[in-house]
């Protein structure tokens, strides 16, 4: 169960989204990991196609969200970062198990971006003939992030992350 996340301003909204944003521009490197090159088994591949075309599909929905939220005119915008996915030398349970981190993290920001969203203070963030959309594009995004995480779990089927 993901946890209440309040959101103050549409600065805060704006930089919740913007690291969901480099969460899924990330999964667009996929391709040029020295992993991805060396791995024969089809259903990893597979696996790892489905996410970074979904995750190109999520990209603009992210941007189409930003677009909507009113920010001050003096507001600054946060550069993005480098992705920092670097799977040299792992083996392919390795990478499943980061990626599925990482789709659990995005499950979780939409959850509680979403959850935030419905409350009065947060809808004054968002222009206002925005707001069916803004909800309807969050609710897309969790139940995508949540069929990523299932496909990902599937293939690493009963292995378990110790923390």
């Amino acid at each position: 169960m993901v946890k209440t996340l309040e959101i103050r301003s549409a600065i805060e909204l704006h930089r919740l989204l913007t690291k969901a944003l480099q969460i899924e521009m990330s999964y667009e490197t996929i391709a040029d990991w020295e992993g991805y090159i060396s791995v024969s088994t089809p259903k990893f591949r597979d696996t790892l196609f489905g996410l970074i075309s979904e995750s190109g599909q999520h990209e603009a929905l992210v941007k189409d969200m930003l677009g909507m939220i009113i920010l001050p005119t003096d507001a600054e915008q946060i550069p993005l970062g480098q992705p920092r996915f670097d799977f040299t030398g792992r083996g392919e349970l390795d990478v499943m198990m980061e990626l599925l981190r990482y789709e659990k993290l995005a499950f979780d920001l939409y959850s509680g971006i979403r959850l935030a969203a419905g409350s009065p203070d947060c809808e004054r963030f968002v222009i206002k003939d925005d707001m069916p959309r803004f909800l309807a594009i969050l609710d897309q995004l969790i139940i995508e992030e949540s069929d990523h995480e299932h496909m990902v779990s599937g293939f690493l089927g009963n292995v378990k992350m110790i923390r």
